[in-house]
């Protein structure tokens, strides 16, 4: 049984993808970076150093399944399987992203009712 071979638009369509999400981890890298650096030198700023890695955290997620969708274009014979295979890692960046949101949203709550009781 021979294996499902995307065609040439579509291998375009994944590289059309796998640009934008390449430029999109690179700008939350260097965000991270770069927060994490200032948080670093000004210590006052400890939120900075957690939002900082949080950035880092997160593109390092959406990182993870570039590989998959590269080989579908510029390998041959199993698209389908590197296909789920960056649906899965990508899914999983996704659920990691999720629970750095939700630890942003308490700690915001977190913070706020602080300062109210304080």
């Amino acid at each position: 049984m021979t294996e499902y071979e995307f065609t040439d638009e579509q291998n375009d369509v994944f590289l059309r993808f796998l640009l934008m999400l390449l430029f999109l981890t690179i700008s939350l890298l260097v965000t991270g970076v770069i927060t994490l650096i200032q948080g670093m030198i000004d210590p006052v700023q400890t939120g900075e150093i957690i939002v900082g890695i949080l950035f880092i955290v997160i593109a390092l997620a959406l990182f993870a399944p570039m590989k998959n969708f590269l080989n579908i274009i510029t390998t041959s014979g199993n698209d389908i399987k590197e296909f789920m295979r960056g649906i899965k890692s990508l899914n999983f960046g996704f659920t990691i992203i999720l629970g750095v949101g939700i630890v942003i949203v308490l700690t915001i709550i977190i913070g706020f009712i602080s300062n109210l009781v304080s």
